[in-house]
């Protein structure tokens, strides 16, 4: 590798990898560095970055040309711990003593109300309408 002029983003990954020496690699690494600032592609950048990590898999995958290239470079990648999926808050539970509770009033107010005869709950349910409306 001479001069690092017109390479493509394969070319140079695969320019890096083969290069012996280190200012040879120093240099591929400046040019992908250049091109990475003043490219809109998103693949120099991603080279650029595998480069100064020391990703290797990732930059064989950058240099790979063909498909079975790229599943075999997929393969060496680290296994990165899956971001969560954000989930819905679920709702909290009602406290089921104090609803027992109040089932048991409601249960004893109504065998109360059952006891009375019928002008007494009629008496009842006015004098208590007459309260919720007051």
């Amino acid at each position: 590798m001479a001069n690092p002029t017109n390479l493509t983003c394969a070319q140079a990954a695969q320019a890096y990898l083969e290069a012996k020496t280190a200012p040879a690699k120093a240099k591929l690494a400046k040019f992908i560095a250049a091109k990475a600032e003043t490219s809109s592609r998103v693949r120099w950048e991603r080279l650029h970055n595998a480069i100064e990590d020391g990703d290797t898999a990732r930059i064989e995958y950058r240099a790979a040309t063909d498909a079975a290239g790229r599943k075999a470079a997929l393969a060496k990648f680290d296994d990165a711990p899956a971001k969560p999926k954000a989930s819905k808050p679920k709702a909290k539970a009602k406290a089921k003593p104090a609803k027992q509770a109040e089932a048991g009033a409601m249960d004893a107010l109504a065998s109360a109300l059952d006891g009375l005869d019928a002008d007494a709950l009629a008496a009842f349910l006015t004098a208590y309408v007459a309260k919720r409306n007051a």
